[in-house]
């Protein structure tokens, strides 16, 4: 039998011409906005369900640059409708960004990945948005949706909204100026998060597949160059009750009293708005942050507790079971406590074996 040679291809992933080749052939994109995507910088704020599909097809696209950031870390229920992640994910306890951007790397290693685990709050963004030329919402809380949205206006940064709950999705396209921004739309946080979610809720991937292919095909028309192509209206979908409504968001800006559109009262960024704390929506947990952030040795954590049982740590989240409760921390000082919707539960847990 003669010897088997296994012929090496790596000259094939460098032809950018043959791996394009299918987007080039789309008239509104072709060479030229081929070459605008490519030099594009997206950051997508969440890797869960919309930050999970939107960051591959992304990647996939050619997106230059893509800074990923997100707070949490993988969970078995996750996998349901988090599409890049896989049980091995979850097995390495992996915080969701370091997971996505190793995966995003398989897909495509010409872009570049950059991940950050930590919260996305008014003292993170301003360095995360930092020479971005587009934001990708992937978040799952009104707080965080107004805090993107002060800062791209203040920025002039465009942004994608996106938000899925149970089979409900919205969608609408910012860009600074010249649409209606999320404040124009949604004058309050109570309001807008009360009438949209539920706790207990729940959600189903079709649902965040669709919202998250709007947005990553409103992300194509702006990194191309096609912003008049832009969608200017909200998107919303009921997939079980077979809903699909266009939402015309444009009257919104014509009173041109916006506090962030025309008075530039920026309350989340500023810290009038805002806590210590977020719950983490449909996962019966709490973030805690503290009010100093300081780097945390999670080996020397671990020593310390296993008094308490049994911790499980990587070189970016420890976790440690105490009864019902989980509790993951962080190398920022950060805690995700599960198991409660409590806050004081939370914060008595991290006082007694965090603080402590």
């Amino acid at each position: 039998m003669g010897k088997l040679f296994i012929m090496k291809h790596e000259h094939v992933f460098k032809d950018e011409t043959n791996r394009y080749s299918r987007q080039v052939q789309f008239k509104p994109i072709r060479e030229n906005g081929l070459e605008k995507i490519k030099a594009g910088r997206v950051l997508v704020v969440g890797c869960g369900g919309i930050g999970s599909i939107s960051s591959e097809i992304l990647a996939r696209a050619g997106v230059g640059y893509l800074r990923l950031v997100d707070r949490d870390y993988l969970i078995l229920s996750d996998l349901q409708c988090q599409m890049l992640f896989d049980e091995n994910d979850v097995r390495e306890g992996l915080p969701k960004a370091i997971a996505a951007k190793r995966k995003l790397r398989k897909f495509n290693s010409t872009v570049k990945t950059e991940a950050h685990v930590q919260d996305v709050n008014r003292n993170t963004i301003e360095e995360l948005t930092a020479d971005i030329d587009l934001v990708m919402d992937g978040t799952d809380n009104f707080r965080t949706h107004y805090l993107i949205n002060e800062i791209c206006v203040k920025n002039k940064i465009p942004w994608i909204y996106g938000d899925c709950s149970g089979a409900t999705g919205e969608t609408m396209t910012v860009i600074p100026g010249i649409t209606p921004c999320f404040q124009c739309v949604f004058k309050t946080d109570n309001k807008a998060e009360k009438s949209r979610r539920s706790e207990n809720e729940g959600i189903i991937a079709p649902a965040v597949s669709v919202i998250a292919s709007i947005q990553c095909a409103e992300a194509l028309k702006i990194l191309s160059g096609n912003r008049d192509n832009i969608n200017k209206v909200m998107y919303s979908i009921h997939l079980w009750e077979n809903e699909f409504q266009v939402i015309d968001v444009a009257e919104s800006r014509q009173r041109r009293d916006c506090p962030v559109c025309d008075y530039h009262q920026f309350n989340y960024l500023n810290g009038k708005y805002g806590t210590t704390y977020a719950s983490l929506i449909g996962n019966n947990a709490i973030q805690l942050i503290p009010f100093e952030s300081s780097e945390i040795n999670l080996m020397e954590a671990a020593i310390e507790l296993s008094t308490h049982g049994d911790p499980l740590y990587n070189e970016f989240v420890l976790r440690l079971k105490i009864d019902e409760y989980e509790i993951a921390l962080f190398r920022d000082g950060r805690a995700i406590i599960r198991g409660t919707s409590d806050v004081a539960i939370a914060q008595d847990l991290y006082a007694n074996y965090i603080e402590n």
